[in-house]
């Protein structure tokens, strides 16, 4: 059986912590995990790439963009955001009494709507 070689940017630390529980149920993903936001998710990346060859990149939101035009030659996942998701965010936010926004990425508030 051979080997899938994924490169995973986590941009915040829960992140990474899902991408390594969901990768112990697959025996032919090798997983490899750097952090990095945005830009600093770039600098990550390339460090990684210096030191194998991946399959695909996983990450979320706007790193995810920002990896797809850097690195072309490699499929990037990017990990959508789900009502779940929304849902946990809006829960976390109730004990805010004043008025709230969702803002970011494109990819991660289109679900918002």
């Amino acid at each position: 059986m051979e080997r899938i070689f994924v490169l995973g940017i986590a941009p915040y630390p829960g992140l990474k912590e899902i991408m390594i529980q969901i990768a112990k149920n697959y025996q032919i993903v090798h997983l490899d995990i750097a952090d990095g936001d945005l830009e600093n998710g770039i600098l990550s990346a390339e460090e990684q790439l210096k030191k194998r060859n991946y399959d695909i990149i996983i990450s979320r939101g706007g790193t995810a963009i920002l990896l797809k035009n850097f690195f072309p030659n490699i499929p990037v996942i990017d990990i959508g955001v789900s009502q779940y998701d929304i849902l946990q965010a809006i829960q976390l936010s109730n004990e805010y009494r004043g008025k709230k926004a969702i803002v970011g990425f494109e990819s991660i508030t289109n679900g918002a709507q």
